[in-house]
């Protein structure tokens, strides 16, 4: 008669093993073999499968200045079912962003993947998803590309109403708006803004904590224009207001 196999391969089709080694023993018989039974052990390792809904998308800082050059890190971390970290590097991760240029995604081998994003010069958000094996990732993470310094180039100088009349006692509100380089609004305070004019007189600056600061200027008895102008940071705004 012919020989029993010693050798088995086995197919599992149960998708519900929770990761880890699994033994177990298979006799083969066979009437015709001569050297049965025989039994075959088996080994079986059941890899964790990555959560969708557990597994993170990371980013730091989630706060870049829009310039095209600052960086933000990226990095996805895996987790299994049963919410427990994953520490092999086997599984394929990529990773978008609605603005901004990714890197390559780096596998660490340890279950963390890691990218970096380049900010563009447009301020705005960028919102960072991925994919594990092809499948989406639940989570998502945000990076906000803020503006630079204020540039005295964009940042412009604006009075309402433009006309007033030269009794002493009328006004006109002076509002600078804060621009950096890249023609990016400010959207918060903080800047140091002085104006100054060639008539009449300017009141204090007071900085609205949404990138504008605002002056009154009060008009003079003497007819004429006044012509404000302004420093931001220090440096000269081009623009100029006349009233």
């Amino acid at each position: 008669g012919q020989a029993a196999p010693t050798t088995l391969t086995l197919g599992v089709v149960d998708p519900g093993f929770l990761p880890g080694e699994y033994r177990a023993s298979v006799a083969i018989t066979s009437p015709d073999a001569i050297n049965s039974p025989q039994t075959v052990q088996v080994l079986l390792r059941v890899s964790p499968r990555p959560s969708l809904s557990f597994s993170t998308i990371d980013v730091s800082p989630a706060t870049i200045v829009a310039n095209g050059s600052s960086l933000a890190g990226v990095q996805v971390r895996l987790f299994d079912r049963r919410a427990v970290p994953i520490t092999t590097g086997q599984h394929v991760i990529a990773l978008q962003a609605t603005t901004g240029t990714l890197t390559p995604v780096l596998n660490n081998g340890n279950g963390t993947y890691n990218s970096t994003l380049r900010s563009t010069l447009t301020a705005g958000v960028s919102t960072i998803t991925g994919t594990v094996n092809g499948l989406p990732l639940l989570d998502v993470a945000l990076v906000t590309f803020v503006p630079g310094p204020a540039s005295g180039a964009p940042t412009t100088i604006a009075a309402a109403p433009a006309s007033i009349v030269a009794n002493g006692t009328s006004t006109s509100t002076v509002t600078v708006q804060a621009i950096d380089v890249n023609g990016n609004l400010h959207t918060t305070g903080g800047a140091t803004v002085a104006l100054a004019t060639t008539r009449g007189t300017l009141g204090p600056v007071t900085d609205a904590a949404n990138g504008t600061y605002t002056a009154t200027l009060t008009s003079s008895i003497a007819a004429g224009p006044a012509t404000i102008t302004g420093t931001i940071g220090g440096l000269a705004i081009v623009d100029n207001a006349v009233v």
